[in-house]
């Protein structure tokens, strides 16, 4: 299970501070995952607004030391405290390009946070990053959606010719715009209730936003959705059609020259209305479908941030006939905190659709050689730790992950932990040989993932872990031995690659 903190302002109520409450609360529908609204501070009495709790349930946590296997995001706004809370693994919510320019006093993100995740709710956000240098690769766009009671049934049929804007944003050009039409009644949204909004929303014709565009902002996705038309300038995102989808025509530069052709656009859609709304199906459409897409974007990452204990890797090679042991072995662990990933390789029987039973992170491969199958394990792996194990081995007891983790912990996550094992009859084999070095074997020893860096097995048919051990070993690693049993090799089972190669 991993925990996620959404580091969130106390007691505010705007727009990016429910789309932290809904990231949250999306976060922990996926699988393996607990997230927790994150109030930084050491002491503080109800941080988190009642109108977000009822909406969402977010549990919060107030704590200005969160745990160090937390994952944590951050908004833009915040991301310099980054730098702050180095042991953790970080993300940054790009909810807006202009308030992080603000805020921090950056123009570009630093060369650095390539090795962040970073989620963005607008592609104005995205396209922001990649020309600041962030890798695509590093870059998920889950945008967001508006609360669904902007998307219930209108009860109001009647419209009048009101145009809404809101006063926080562009308010000098939208005096402009406003002194020269004296006879059209402008409203301000400000001062209302959700309820007053709607119901304002769902009596007007229009809605104009020629203010700043620092993320996909809500209110205009909020009144299209109850019916109005949209006027906007081009500035931030309102200049990227995936982010404000309407027709270019309803788009102006924000220029004292262009104030008399959008007032002429704003009485067109006041006496063509019927006409005009039509204009909009397609912007409605894509609002009505954001939910979706920002639950998609939140599955994307809940694959990138969970980070299982352990990776158990097994190459597999035509073992329909004893792979079940091993597989078994696994399936009756106590410790549940490890991903299985089965690699088969070439294989012409029923030994994928049996890894198929235990995981679903089962890999085909043609390289008809281990040491490249195992290599496919390695870069499919996410555990801190990664395992070994030969499709025709298994772990002797239910407790091997659990004592491991208890040993690594107690050892302060050494990069190497090597441990006992059995062979041919039972012979005991503890991790260190009585000269002094260590078997040459990848299946009796735990692996530090980061610490395998570009270590890779070799291309040859067998043995491969001979030049993968003799790699790891030269880094002069942190080494711990572990004087348990854990680990059963199947020495010179008939049929194997060991003991064809023997017969040879």
């Amino acid at each position: 299970m991993v925990n996620v903190f959404v580091a969130c302002p106390e007691r505010c109520e705007t727009g990016g501070i429910e789309l932290l409450h809904q990231l949250c609360w999306e976060l922990n529908q996926q699988a393996d995952i607990c997230a927790k609204m994150w109030y930084i501070a050491k002491q503080l009495n109800n941080p988190q607004p009642e109108r977000y709790t009822k909406a969402y349930g977010c549990n919060y946590i107030v704590t200005d030391s969160p745990d160090s296997d937390a994952v944590l995001i951050f908004p833009e706004i915040w991301a310099k405290k980054i730098e702050r809370f180095k042991n953790n693994r970080s993300i940054i919510f790009w909810e807006s390009v202009d308030n992080y320019k603000k805020w921090t006093g950056r123009d570009a993100v630093p060369k650095e946070y390539n090795r962040i995740l970073h989620l963005t709710q607008s592609f104005y956000a995205s396209d922001f990053l990649i020309k600041s240098g962030i890798d695509a690769k590093q870059i998920i766009y889950t945008g967001d959606y508006i609360n669904p009671a902007y998307l219930s049934n209108m009860s109001v049929t009647e419209r009048s010719d009101i145009v809404l804007y809101n006063p926080k944003k562009g308010m000098d050009f939208t005096e402009q715009i406003i002194s020269r039409m004296p006879d059209v009644t402008f409203m301000p949204i400000c001062n209302l209730t959700q309820t007053q909004i709607i119901s304002l929303m769902d009596s007007s014709k229009l809605y104009i936003d020629f203010g700043e565009h620092p993320g996909k902002d809500r209110m205009p996705r909020e009144s299209a959705s109850r019916g109005c038309c949209i006027i906007t300038d081009r500035e931030g995102s309102a200049k990227y059609r995936d982010d404000v989808n309407i027709p270019e025509e309803y788009k102006f530069d924000r220029d004292s020259k262009n104030l008399p052709a959008i007032c002429e656009k704003i009485r067109e859609v006041l006496k063509h209305y019927e006409t005009c709304k039509s204009d909009f199906d397609g912007y409605r459409q894509s609002i009505r479908h954001e939910r979706h897409q920002f639950q998609e974007g939140i599955k994307a990452l809940a694959k990138r941030i969970y980070q299982p204990r352990f990776s158990i890797i097994i190459p597999a090679f035509n073992a329909e006939n004893h792979i079940r042991k091993a597989l078994k072995s696994i399936k009756m662990q106590i410790f549940r905190d490890f991903e299985l990933i089965i690699v088969c390789d070439s294989c012409t029987d029923n030994t994928e659709s049996i890894a198929r039973e235990y995981t679903d992170k089962v890999f085909t491969v043609e390289n008809h050689c281990d040491g490249p199958t195992r290599n496919r394990g390695i870069e499919e792996a996410k555990g801190d730790y990664i395992l070994f194990m030969d499709d025709d081995d298994w772990w002797i007891h239910e407790y091997v992950l659990t004592e491991l983790d208890r040993k690594l912990r107690e050892e302060n996550e050494p990069d190497i932990l090597c441990f006992s094992f059995i062979f041919k009859d039972w012979l005991y084999a503890r991790p260190q040989l009585p000269t002094g070095g260590y078997w040459i074997a990848t299946w009796n020893k735990a692996w530090k993932r980061t610490s395998i860096g570009d270590s890779r097995f070799g291309n040859v048919r067998s043995k491969s872990d001979v030049q993968f051990h003799r790699q790891m070993f030269s880094k002069r690693l942190r080494v711990v031995e572990f004087d348990a049993l854990m680990y059963y090799y199947n020495w010179l089972r008939k049929g194997s690659q060991t003991e064809i190669d023997r017969r040879k």
